[in-house]
């Protein structure tokens, strides 16, 4: 995202649109909302894509724009820096005004006494089938003019911007990554990771008894999880890192726990997932007198002032069904 700011005296000889000719051309507005788009994404297709318009079309605007101030905005040739000092100011005070109009959108629906409008969801796959689905249409079925749009992905934090409610897992070792996003954050979930094999494989091929063995096993890991391929283990109060094989990285616990039932390698995987094939005999849990590092289930939203009355709505049912799900034991 591009972002600096320009003092005024630096920006005086940029021509402004009278007043006149902007309130008479009824798509400025959409030109200035696409070289918003433009200063976050950094490129005219993302830009385009953003808007739901051709690349052509989105060339256009920005064309049209520059004619009508008068100056260059954006650097079409130069992909260190896009945007010219007269296009920066420009992104920095366009930002400030789509802040405030956000803001007045979500003031007038507290004037509803209606639960309108539409909440976009990324969850991490572990939650979303389990939970999040359920959770979803029993809210659906008292609020019949929300609509929700959902992703299912384990990156939802790396695109935080295009959601309003993000259910994201995170390896507590990453954790202080939280304290850099201007979100809240509340946790939903703290199991610690165990290590796993199928019984069938640590017959065919021998059972570690120590971590630094796992280099010479094949080792099914999702950076996701973990941060990468570095499994830690504690052991009287000393954190050892262990670099593991990449025999098989799967971004889908879910996935992960069918590859290690099937005998594919050893997991590190948050016990929560694999809980009832432990307890089922399906799996067998390795090093157990090593500690391991914790795996969190965060819910991520915006402060209050940036919500919606409907998005407060389903963010507060949502922990209640949860705090609901967790007395169940489900």
């Amino acid at each position: 995202m591009y972002s600096e700011t320009y003092p005024l005296t630096e920006v005086a000889s940029i021509p402004i649109p009278s007043a006149e000719y902007s309130l008479s051309d009824p798509y400025m507005m959409t030109r200035m909302l696409f070289f918003w788009h433009l200063g976050m994404t950094g490129s005219i297709s993302s830009a385009s894509e953003k808007m739901g318009v051709s690349i052509s079309s989105g060339s256009r605007w920005l064309a049209d724009l520059e004619k009508e101030i008068g100056c260059q905005l954006y650097r079409r040739n130069n992909k260190t820096q896009r945007l010219t000092e007269a296009g920066a100011y420009l992104y920095d005070k366009f930002c400030l005004i789509h802040q405030e109009v956000c803001q007045l959108k979500r003031a007038l629906s507290d004037f509803s006494t209606v639960e309108q409008g539409t909440i976009r969801v990324c969850c991490t796959p572990v939650y979303a089938e389990k939970f999040l689905i359920p959770i979803v249409a029993r809210y659906l079925s008292m609020y019949k003019r929300v609509n929700f749009s959902i992703d299912v992905s384990a990156f939802g934090i790396r695109s935080w911007k295009e959601y309003d409610i993000i259910i994201g897992a995170i390896n507590s070792l990453n954790s202080y990554r939280d304290d850099q996003l201007p979100l809240v954050c509340r946790n939903l979930m703290c199991e610690p990771f165990v290590t796993v094999a199928s019984a069938r494989y640590l017959e065919l091929n021998g059972q570690p008894k120590h971590p630094s063995e796992l280099s010479q096993y094949h080792c099914l890991y999702a950076s996701s999880l973990t941060g990468g391929n570095e499994w830690v283990y504690t052991l009287k109060d000393e954190k050892h890192f262990f670099k593991v094989s990449k025999s098989l990285e799967i971004c889908d616990s879910a996935l992960l726990r069918k590859a290690v039932i099937t005998g594919a390698g050893i997991a590190y995987l948050p016990r929560y997932v694999v809980q009832q094939d432990i307890d089922d005999g399906h799996l067998v849990t390795l090093f157990t007198q090593w500690k391991t590092s914790d795996w969190l289930l965060n819910l991520y939203y915006p402060s209050q002032r940036y919500m919606t009355s409907c998005l407060t709505s389903f963010k507060e049912f949502l922990l209640e069904q949860h705090a609901y799900a967790c007395e169940l034991g489900q």
